[in-house]
């Protein structure tokens, strides 16, 4: 782990026996685009010296400084930074960071390339550091329920792929088929009401089978929705 030797050294943590997260802020080219600070200190000074000594690319890194860290993710040219306590639990400020990454390109995915940046453009965002801080410092445990819903979403989304994908090819060998049985009719008169038949057999058996799929897809998704309803504790 590196150590910055920033200017100036913040005032306190948050509370809490683990720590917590103080300061956070997004930027790009040097300037600050939006910033929030859950506890007062001269945190403007110290950021603005580590991004004037950032390396150039994508990184990801934490620097020391006597009892807190700061935790920081270049991506695409935006720096998302957090200070925290040096006891705060390590994995939980990157959880933050990719966190407000996310929803940051996800809110301006245009405005961020634009040449000349303004900080006002992004002032709606300073509510998203502020909600987002106080849950990953305050409320923890809410986070780890939230991850584990994303994954198990994330897990039944591909299983539902996969079985799309499987009735998709399901269909092209079906209209395979069915063009071979047409060729077939061209050639013999007397094969023309089995290649009929199959090529009638074979599209009611892919219109089942996408019946079926369109049906366990939505059973599927329902019971997410139940799922991730339930951790949230809104049912």
């Amino acid at each position: 782990m590196a150590t910055a030797a920033p200017p100036a050294t913040p005032t306190g943590g948050a509370k809490g026996a683990k720590g917590g997260m103080i300061y956070s802020v997004v930027a790009k080219n040097g300037t600050i685009l939006c910033e929030h600070s859950m506890k007062a200190g001269s945190y403007k000074e110290v950021v603005q010296h580590i991004l004037a000594h950032l390396p150039p690319g994508d990184s990801r890194k934490s620097l020391t400084h006597q009892t807190f860290i700061f935790h920081y993710i270049v991506s695409r040219g935006v720096v998302f930074l957090v200070l925290a306590d040096a006891e705060y639990e390590y994995r939980l400020p990157f959880m933050f960071l990719e966190d407000i990454q996310n929803k940051f390109f996800g809110t301006y995915p245009t405005q961020i390339n634009e040449p000349t940046l303004v900080p006002r453009q992004f002032e709606g965002f300073v509510r998203v550091l502020n909600d987002q801080m106080d849950m990953f410092t305050n409320r923890p445990h809410e986070v780890d329920k939230l991850t584990a819903a994303r994954t198990e979403v994330e897990a039944v989304r591909q299983v539902v792929t996969k079985n799309i994908d499987k009735v998709l090819e399901r269909g092209e060998k079906i209209d395979t088929l069915v063009d071979a049985t047409d060729k077939l009719n061209t050639n013999a008169h007397t094969y023309h009401k089995k290649g009929k038949a199959l090529k009638k057999k074979m599209c009611i058996r892919n219109i089942k089978w996408t019946i079926i799929s369109v049906g366990c897809t939505l059973i599927v998704v329902a019971t997410l929705v139940i799922l991730l309803l339930f951790f949230l504790g809104i049912i």
